[in-house]
């Protein structure tokens, strides 16, 4: 009885002793699974990009501004050689390319802008640098007017009828923007072509295809050996990786890109975004943000400490922040290059809103693209006018964008609709969107 006992207590023991190894194991697997995980996910480095926070960008824009002072000089000296004020005009450019004063912008415009009336519209090289200038102040049909003047004059057609076809896509003419892309680049090889092709797929929804071609741009630059190309490669895919989710070639493609150009803070602010959307660091993604503002006057400083704010819970700063954002890009010198974004917050608030509908349709006049159209229809929407809102949405935007933010406009407003099919699919995309919306916008989705 006693060795039965012994063996029972033994047989007993021993079984306990498996279950109990087995459980280690099983910690011990999801242990190393998680650390794998984190590590893998966590592939930023701040030694990677720590040299261009500190190094900033103040000899790159002494040496633009001396060349600047160098053609003023020669200006003075002899004021009716027009290619003095291009070249100013071109400095000035570069200037805001790096500083991103709105200041600098507007005067190199007004300066184009006066050489273009002296030479009577004959110098096509300044109508072309004028309408780059119109896009970037986001007044396409100012710039669709002067590229169309310069087509008339038939010199340089190619570089013409290639911005002409950015033109076209801001406007929201694809068919535009294709026929005068085919009709600049008969080689479609070329870097140009390929750069804008990619703009085209990725408009459409087709995200892989843009990739490929943006990735094919990128090996004809480094071919060239053309920094402002590769430049241009690397923070463009840098953008369209982060959107597809791969979040490591996304990073490592900023860092390519300020390997060329460290003075430059647009690759900085994506590095900042993949540590407060993917990352969680919102210390972090704030130190990067707080050394780009020592050198750049960019106001989606103030958007993206608001978003971070917001995300760890500082209703304070959230409100600082945001409300810095809205009055600095409310401010005359940026004319309506952020209409948008102050019409929407303004709808944010309970109110008649009939002068932000006047504000909107003003949008859709200028730029008819569904981006605009959703806007209208969300200003509609948040005026109580739900059957107006819903119609906009279904014939001038359902499938025919596919930007996260606009997405979520569409499914609120169908979700007041009832039509809750449709709001279930839109919810999916949306939840495999929230790197690209911000983390603060996940509990909002989840409630769709």
């Amino acid at each position: 009885m006693e060795n039965l006992n012994s063996f029972i207590f033994y047989s007993s023991t021993q079984k306990n002793m498996i279950k109990i190894g087995g459980f280690l194991i099983v910690c011990i697997s999801l242990v190393y699974l998680l650390n794998r995980s984190y590590q893998e996910s966590y592939f930023l480095n701040a030694s990677d990009y720590n040299v261009y926070l500190e190094s900033g960008n103040s000899e790159k824009l002494k040496s633009v501004e001396k060349e600047i002072d160098f053609w003023k000089q020669k200006l003075d000296h002899a004021p009716s050689q027009y290619t003095y004020s291009k070249k100013v005009a071109s400095g000035m450019m570069e200037s805001f390319a790096i500083e991103r004063d709105i200041n600098t912008l507007n005067e190199a415009t007004h300066l184009l802008e006066s050489i273009h009336a002296d030479v009577n519209s004959k110098d096509v090289s300044v109508m072309r640098n004028l309408a780059r200038n119109y896009i970037s102040q986001h007044r396409f049909l100012d710039a669709k007017s002067i590229l169309k003047k310069a087509e008339k004059n038939g010199e340089g057609l190619q570089e013409t009828k290639a911005i002409l076809s950015d033109v076209y896509l801001e406007l929201g003419d694809i068919n535009k923007a294709e026929r005068y892309l085919e009709g600049a680049f008969p080689d479609n090889k070329e870097f140009h072509y390929l750069i804008r092709k990619a703009k085209l797929a990725d408009h459409k929804g087709d995200l892989e295809a843009a990739i490929g071609l943006l990735e094919g741009a990128s090996a004809i630059a480094e071919e060239m050996n053309n920094k402002d190309l590769s430049y241009w490669s690397w923070s463009n895919l840098g953008d369209f990786y982060g959107h597809a989710g791969r979040l490591e070639d996304s990073y490592n493609a900023y860092l390519s890109a300020l390997e060329i150009k460290p003075y430059e803070s647009y690759p900085l602010y994506g590095i900042a975004w993949i540590s407060f959307s993917h990352l969680k660091n919102y210390k972090e993604a704030h130190r990067i943000l707080d050394k780009i503002h020592e050198r750049s006057s960019d106001p989606k400083y103030y958007d993206q400490k608001a978003q971070v704010s917001q995300a760890e819970g500082n209703t304070i700063d959230y409100e600082i922040y945001n409300r810095r954002y809205i009055n600095e890009i409310k401010k005359a010198a940026y004319g309506g290059m952020y209409a948008p974004v102050w019409i929407e917050y303004g709808l944010s608030f309970d109110q008649d809103n009939s002068e932000l509908i006047d504000r909107a349709q003003q949008e859709v006049d200028a730029r008819p693209v569904p981006q605009s159209q959703a806007l209208l229809a969300w200003a509609y929407f948040h005026n109580g006018e739900l059957s107006k809102a819903v119609e906009i949405m279904d014939s001038k935007v359902y499938e025919k964008c596919y930007e996260p933010s606009v997405l979520y406009q569409m499914a609120e407003i169908y979700k007041a609709d009832r039509r809750y099919e449709v709001v279930s699919d839109l919810k999916s995309e949306l939840q495999a969107s929230i790197y690209e919306l911000g983390p603060a916008m996940a509990p909002i989705v989840d409630r769709l």
